[in-house]
């Protein structure tokens, strides 16, 4: 597995990171355990979780899984969103209603939408620390690699309390290095005006995504932030039926099925200048194994350029 530095950091990452959204919530435990330990056979070291998954449970079960390679691991983890008290109190039932929302499509949508609904957001310095001395303890570490503000907007990154906590943070030894996980546009007006201590960025990059390859990636270059590209299948737009990836694969002559269009997102990102990572959520082993299989497949054939060139 192919290992890049983050940035200008001292933190160095496996190409294919392992996206532990699901992990305590969509994904059981078992599947998760089984994900997690395969990865680590597969020199996966970078793996990025967050206090909202499954509540907190995603950063519990890294931490069973992970706790014995500590410092052969980055692990980077977030905060910004919260859930109401009537939400969090439903965490407790978690364990019976999985089984139903994992196999129903339609449990699965209204399980999402209701959480959704019961979501906001807090960015004051006193939460922060909170969450991070929450996610420490959680982790069983005494520091974290990466630290992300989840999907903050402009006007938090201006007023600039947010950052300055984190610096503090970091200053204190609780985080190794900073940055922010958030939209494109976010992302760009943050790296015009300048990093302001940012280790890395996390954005959603891929076939269908293409602006932040652009000039957001080549200011993370030049500031030395490290690029982290999540969400590479859009959401899952990317390998569904009419997907524009999917249609100019059978125009050039390739397979052309949700397998393939993965595998091509991943290596197209793999192969951009500038990636230190790529982030796909990780539902179970047999997505790892596809994942695995697709970032250690060989370069991009002249019509595979053709169809992603084609979406330009």
């Amino acid at each position: 597995m192919d290992q890049r530095r983050v940035g200008s950091t001292d933190l160095t990452v496996s190409v294919l990171g392992f996206g532990a959204a699901p992990v305590g919530s969509r994904a059981g435990q078992g599947a998760s355990r089984l994900a997690i330990a395969r990865a680590l056979e597969a020199g996966v070291t970078y793996f990025d979780t967050a206090d909202l998954y499954g509540m907190g449970d995603s950063e519990k079960i890294l931490c069973a899984m992970l706790a014995s390679r500590r410092d052969k691991v980055v692990i980077s983890t977030k905060c910004g969103y919260t859930y109401s008290k009537g939400m969090k109190a439903l965490n407790i039932i978690k364990p019976l209603i999985r089984p139903i929302v994992t196999k129903l499509k339609r449990a699965k949508a209204a399980a999402g939408a209701a959480m959704a609904s019961q979501k906001s957001q807090n960015f004051t310095p006193e939460y922060i620390r909170a969450c991070v001395e929450g996610s420490l303890s959680r982790l069983k570490t005494d520091r974290i690699d990466l630290f992300f503000l989840h999907d903050p907007s402009s006007e938090v990154l201006r007023g600039g309390q947010a950052l300055g906590t984190l610096s503090e943070l970091k200053s204190q030894g609780k985080l190794r290095h900073f940055g922010v996980s958030c939209d494109h546009d976010v992302a760009l007006e943050l790296m015009r005006a300048g990093p302001k201590g940012i280790a890395a960025l996390q954005i959603s990059a891929g076939p269908l995504e293409r602006a932040p390859l652009g000039e957001l990636l080549s200011l993370c270059q030049h500031h030395g932030v490290g690029f982290i590209a999540r969400q590479p299948f859009a959401n899952g737009r990317l390998v569904r039926l009419g997907s524009p990836l999917l249609a100019e694969m059978q125009i050039h002559g390739l397979k052309a099925d949700a397998h393939a269009a993965a595998g091509l997102a991943l290596r197209m990102l793999r192969d951009t200048p500038g990636v230190c990572s790529i982030l796909p959520s990780m539902m179970n082993p047999s997505n790892l194994e596809a994942n695995i299989r697709s970032i250690s497949a060989a370069p991009l054939s002249d019509a595979e350029r053709s169809a992603l060139n084609a979406l330009e």
